[in-house]
């Protein structure tokens, strides 16, 4: 009932519009109105209108309903990929924990630890250098955390047989050669506890 006085009151107002434009319009015109004329223009033009408007807002409230549908339809996929993705972190986070960092050695221009190198790199006194030796692709030195006081042992040379290293391969071999030694130490005392562990069993 409601929708129906709604309607009534739209039909007045665009009819009491209609009449007043086509009243003035006739009668600035000084035209002979006969029955059609009254029929046509003044019940069924504000009639047609009416109907037109209800006919675009009943379009444009499907069009709404029809956009709205898939957006729903994406928000529920949220919320389940949502939850899925929740419980997948959880059990991610659950292996994770698992995870453990027995050691950490580095040999660098900064420290030979990683306390130390860290507390350097805070303090903000170790700072690369343009390096005369490296070079980048167009010939100019670049930045370099070289370690200019480290001693190249010969001792790598002897397994590489016909093969001599460069320098920067002995540089390098060098610098692991401390924090291989350091992780390979913490490697067999776990080696050790785990046997022992099995031996108790």
């Amino acid at each position: 009932m409601t929708r129906f006085l709604k309607i009534l009151a739209l039909w007045l107002i665009v009819g009491a519009m209609v009449w007043l434009f086509t009243l003035w319009h006739w009668q600035q015109a000084h035209r002979d109105v006969d029955l059609f004329d009254i029929v046509a223009y003044l019940f069924v033009l504000p009639t047609a209108i009416v109907l037109v408007w209800l006919l675009a807002l009943w379009g444009i409230q499907r069009v709404r309903a029809k956009a709205g549908e898939p957006v729903a339809a994406s928000a529920a996929l949220t919320k389940g990929a949502k939850a899925d993705a929740g419980v997948g972190q959880a059990d991610e986070a659950l292996r994770q924990a698992h995870a453990w960092v027995l050691n950490a050695a580095l040999h660098s221009r900064a420290g030979l630890d990683p306390v130390s190198t860290w507390s350097e790199i805070q303090a903000g006194s170790t700072r690369p250098d343009l390096d005369k030796q490296l070079q980048d692709f167009d010939g100019l030195p670049i930045f370099s955390a070289r370690v200019p006081e480290l001693a190249v042992d010969e001792a790598f040379c002897e397994d590489a047989g016909d093969v001599v290293p460069t320098v920067a391969v002995s540089r390098a071999l060098a610098l692991l050669d401390a924090p291989c030694g350091q992780l390979a130490d913490t490697w067999q005392s776990v080696l050790d506890v785990l046997s022992e562990q099995r031996s108790l069993e």
